[in-house]
């Protein structure tokens, strides 16, 4: 697909400070992200995240997420579409996490439990809802135009009904099984997963990074959704969707900071990444997106965030590396040693320092293996060791960052 307002954008990227190389970027991502990964059919647009063909629904919101600073009416209509493919996979699978532009069967491993012809993958990520809403809130924002949140005011109630369901998974029917020897692609008990307590948070099978939780609550996950449940409020008309929106909402956000908050000796009250309601709790951050350190970008930015956002981006993190070419998070997801450029662009979104936005941008200029794209992850004493040549939802990252830097 070819969209007008590409080459406005990188005009305006071309008058601005930022370095040859970093426009050179900008322009080769901007045209491989809108011009590559997007088909357009009659349930709305098909994006694939890259190099591999399939359209995830929080990559997508990502995907497109730039485009809330774009004043054009073409911006606006993906941002719709995007959202309209969205709801259309989440009326077929709620639980999933990816899917195939038709119904053809394809899967990411024809091993897995209930999958439809039109899923790719059903790993229950609770970040997968909480961006539809993410984006669905922003489209609405930016647009003031409520014909999605109309039109899907059932599926809504129904989404909300899930993550209810999901405080106490012992009710629920979902499971997990594939057959292979990866630990992070398994759930334990018969791919129910570890025991958990309700306690008010909801329950996630699996990470933004696609791997397994260990301890199935995952926070950021939690902790974006009653960031975006309690937006979704203000533009719901139906009071009793509304009150339901509103009042989850509440009851997660009580959850997180009654039962998620821990001392640390050097940092004070942080967020665990993961707990289970038991009294276990896992202090990690991960890369991938919600994570603690974006929690700021989200709209969160208290004390106890920012001890955390201190916290992850130390050596206590365990996925916290640095080395000659960078410093930053990586996940489980990838080899010990790797920084993903996600991770490196949410600093960037971040900060209200100009001067260390650029020196962030300048790491992940010379960071690029060359090929003037984002990667996943790439090791930080050899940048030309990375993964994922086709990266496209840390490619918009690179864009959402620079159109945030010259539309301030």
């Amino acid at each position: 697909m070819k969209f007008e307002f590409l080459e406005d954008l990188v005009k305006k990227v071309y008058a601005s400070d930022l370095t040859d190389k970093q426009k050179k970027i900008f322009e080769k991502i901007l045209y491989n992200t809108f011009t590559k990964t997007i088909k357009e059919d009659e349930n709305g647009l098909y994006i694939i995240t890259g190099d591999i063909e399939a359209m995830w629904l929080r990559d997508s919101s990502l995907q497109v997420l730039p485009l809330i600073y774009v004043d054009h009416k073409e911006a606006n209509y993906i941002l719709k579409k995007t959202l309209e493919r969205q709801f259309f996979y989440l009326r077929i699978d709620s639980y999933a996490n990816s899917f195939n532009q038709e119904a053809n069967g394809r899967h990411w491993s024809d091993s897995d439990n209930c999958l439809s012809d039109w899923v790719w993958e059903r790993k229950y990520e609770i970040d997968s809802i909480a961006f539809v809403f993410f984006l669905l809130n922003k489209y609405i924002e930016k647009t003031s135009d409520r014909s999605i949140l109309n039109n899907n005011l059932d599926l809504i109630d129904k989404l909300l009904n899930q993550i209810i369901l999901e405080q106490d998974h012992s009710k629920s029917s979902y499971y997990f099984i594939r057959k292979n020897n990866w630990p992070n692609d398994q759930l334990e008990n018969k791919g129910f997963g570890r025991e958990t307590k309700e306690i008010g948070l909801t329950w996630s099978a699996f990470r933004p990074s696609d791997d397994a939780c260990y301890y199935n609550y995952n926070i950021p996950g939690n902790i974006l959704l009653f960031l975006e449940l309690e937006e979704l409020g203000k533009y719901l008309e139906d009071e009793r969707i509304k009150n339901k929106s509103l009042n989850l909402s509440k009851t997660i956000r009580k959850a997180v900071y009654e039962k998620a908050v821990f001392e640390d000796e050097e940092f004070g009250k942080i967020f665990a990444y993961e707990i289970d309601g038991l009294g276990n709790k896992l202090l990690i951050d991960d890369a991938n997106l919600p994570n603690l350190l974006s929690l700021k970008y989200f709209g969160l930015d208290d004390q106890i965030a920012k001890n955390t956002r201190a916290f992850v981006l130390s050596e206590k993190n365990p996925y916290f590396y640095q080395g000659t070419y960078a410093k930053g998070l990586g996940s489980s997801h990838t080899k010990e040693g790797h920084v993903w450029h996600i991770a490196l662009l949410t600093e960037v979104l971040i900060t209200d320092d100009i001067d260390k936005k650029k020196e962030l941008l300048n790491i992940i200029e010379k960071t690029d293996g060359g090929s003037y794209l984002m990667h996943e992850g790439f090791d930080v004493n050899n940048p030309n060791d990375f993964t994922r040549e086709f990266f496209s939802w840390a490619n918009s990252m690179y864009v959402l960052a620079i159109l945030q830097i010259v539309a301030n």
